[in-house]
């Protein structure tokens, strides 16, 4: 009988293997080939998995010098996925081929960078080092791993230290299979213990050892805008450099040029990321801005922005725009007639007492009121005199529909505001309304709620608010739907229709308000009996309140409902109001009662006849303010009048 010994440390070829056993079969029929099958088999199976393991080792080794060494950049990280266990990463490049890690075992080869910067080849943690001694740089040459049965099949019998090659060992060559040295695989561990790719510019490898390297990933060009760190959504909208310089961050790979494309007296120069500005014609002044990125000199967008110089803030309540000067305070009042939303909508402060220069060039006026024109549903401002004085208003010409003030039609709050001798002089004007703050404030004319406030106003010197045949004019606001609080009128107010210390028609509640001076209806027209109403407080009002309010020191007159705190009540209550006169200074009939067209004394609007009156009058006036933050004291003087301070 033929037999054939098969030799496992060199291996013939299976189709050897298999014709020996077809005669061994020929020469006994009878004969149970089986183990001998299984035999081949398994050591076909044994050598394609080691033939695996060493093309999946060798390509991972490949694939981290690929990733340490590159210039390109990660479009994207792939798991790799055996149904449902991950078993490695493909890693796709913007400029060459992706490649792929396994997590399978590996002797533990890995990398370090040392103090040149550069990464070099370590074995167990040890430098990989050539026949003089010299690290392998990772750049400089790739590993190969292999099986000592593998390099048996292509003849290698010893390694560099002419020891026998073992079958069973795995060996390591550093000068592309040229020589080889048996190393250990005890420390065996997959290359990487993540790949973490949650960060915008770059994907973390960390090694098995612990140790890290980035690569970047590809990000495709682009800009973004930011002011003091916010960013910039809408590129439409006007940028307020007063507020500081526009910084801006590139993606990808682009390059940034800048210019002024349209705008007197402008430049801006780019220093390392922000756009400095200079020169423009003072708060208003614009540019049209172009900023253009390149890639390798070639445009690849364009992008416009309109900067301006503003008020300085951002106009939130904790950031109000500031207002300092008279030159702020124009451009305020501008702004929101132009309807900008940023400024009527936003929040003002005054820092400094404001004094406004006299009209020139035969301009009867130095102040167009601020309001939207034709409107009266505006923006919501907040206007916060922050207790400083705005001096010298002079206005004569409103809006279009004849709204006079500092405010034509006030659509917001004003508090904590003093106005020092404004003088507003309208004639002829039928349908005009006039007051210092407000010609008229607004409502919500579905509800008919108040949406405005006035607090803490107050109007002094030798104010002057005259209207020869308007509709309505008050100290404070013409024609009232606001919620008026702890304000005063000392001057004068002459009006026509109605005519009041602190509004001349009210359907807005006036708390702790006051009046003095001279307050006065003019003569009807033929025709026109009856048409006029004049109150110390108020001239007209309907269905609203006033608590805690009251006129002295002065003169109430009129020729229809005159009253020493309302002219004309329709509707509506009065609650610890008090007047006192000095009657015929204006001319016309002087009040005779505290509500022009109540027949007799009413108790809630009390005339008060001497100075020991005011005292008691305090006490009611306090007792009905109890938990509304204010009251009422005498000056320093302990005279009348009275003044109101938060309590």
């Amino acid at each position: 009988m033929t037999t054939v010994e098969l030799r496992l440390g060199v291996l013939p070829p299976p189709m050897a293997i298999i014709a020996a056993a077809g005669i061994i079969i020929s020469a006994c029929c009878k004969y149970d080939d089986s183990a001998l099958w299984n035999a081949v088999n398994d050591h076909e199976n044994r050598i394609e998995s080691l033939e695996q393991w060493q093309e999946q080792a060798n390509g991972n080794i490949a694939s981290l010098q690929q990733l340490v060494s590159t210039t390109n950049y990660i479009t994207e990280v792939t798991p790799v996925m055996q149904g449902d266990k991950e078993i490695g990463y493909t890693i796709s490049f913007l400029n060459s081929e992706p490649v792929t890690i396994y997590h399978g075992e590996t002797p533990q080869i890995s990398i370090t960078q040392q103090d040149d910067g550069n990464w070099y080849w370590t074995l167990d943690g040890k430098l990989l080092t050539d026949s003089q001694g010299n690290p392998l740089r990772v750049n400089d040459i790739v590993p190969r791993l292999s099986t000592g049965e593998n390099l048996i099949l292509q003849g290698i019998t010893a390694d560099a230290g002419n020891q026998e090659i073992v079958k069973e060992a795995i060996y390591l060559s550093m000068d592309d299979g040229k020589t080889w040295e048996r190393i250990s695989i005890e420390n065996a561990n997959s290359f990487f213990l993540s790949v973490d790719s949650s960060n915008e510019d770059y994907v973390i490898f960390t090694l098995a050892d612990g140790a890290t390297f980035n690569v970047p990933k590809y990000i495709e060009n682009g800009i973004a805008f930011y002011m003091n760190g916010t960013l910039l959504t809408d590129l439409s909208e006007k940028i307020n450099i007063t507020n500081g310089n526009i910084s801006y961050a590139v993606t990808g790979d682009g390059e940034v040029s800048v210019r002024i494309l349209e705008g007197e007296g402008w430049s801006v120069e780019d220093e390392d990321g922000i756009f400095v500005f200079a020169g423009g014609m003072g708060i208003g002044s614009e540019a049209l801005v172009e900023v253009t990125l390149l890639d390798n000199g070639k445009v690849t967008d364009t992008y416009r922005l309109i900067v301006t110089i503003g008020l300085s803030g951002s106009g939130t309540e904790k950031d109000p725009y500031i207002i300092s000067s008279a030159e702020d305070l124009y451009y305020f009042g501008q702004q929101v007639n132009a309807g900008n939303i940023s400024y009527s909508s936003g929040f003002f402060k005054m820092t400094g007492d404001i004094s406004l220069p006299e009209p020139e060039n035969g301009n009867p006026d130095n102040w167009e009121p601020v309001s939207f024109p034709g409107t009266f549903d505006g923006g919501g401002y907040t206007f916060d005199g922050g207790g400083y004085t705005i001096k010298n208003m002079i206005v004569t010409e409103g809006n279009p529909l004849g709204y006079y003030g500092l405010f034509g039609i006030l659509s917001g709050t004003v508090m904590n505001l003093n106005l020092e001798s404004p003088v507003i002089n309208i004639a002829n004007e039928k349908l005009a309304f006039a007051g210092a703050i407000a010609g008229a404030s607004t409502f919500d004319i579905i509800t008919g709620a108040s949406v405005c406030d006035i607090i803490n106003c107050h109007v002094t010197g030798s104010a002057v608010i005259s209207m020869q045949i308007g509709m309505a004019g008050g100290g404070i606001v013409g024609c009232n739907n606001a919620s008026v609080t702890a304000c005063s009128f000392t001057g004068e107010v002459s009006g026509f229709t109605w005519t009041g210390g602190v509004a001349g028609n009210n359907s807005g509640n006036i708390t702790a308000c006051y009046a003095s001076g001279n307050i006065h209806g003019s003569k009807p027209l033929d025709g026109m009996d009856g048409m006029g109403s004049v109150g110390g407080v108020v001239g007209s009002t309907l269905g609203a309140h006033i608590r805690a309010s009251y006129f002295a020191d002065g003169d109430v007159s009129g020729y229809d409902r005159v009253g020493g705190v309302i002219g004309g009540q329709s509707g509506g209550s009065a609650s610890a109001c008090y007047w006192s006169i000095s009657p015929g200074a204006a001319g016309g009939n002087p009040p005779q009662y505290g509500i022009g067209d109540v027949n007799g004394t009413d108790e809630n609007a009390i005339k008060v006849t001497d100075g020991s009156g005011w005292a008691s009058a305090m006490t009611a006036m306090n007792s009905a303010l109890a938990g509304s933050g204010w009251i009422y004291e005498t000056n320093n003087d302990g005279d009348f009048p009275l003044i109101i301070v938060r309590n």
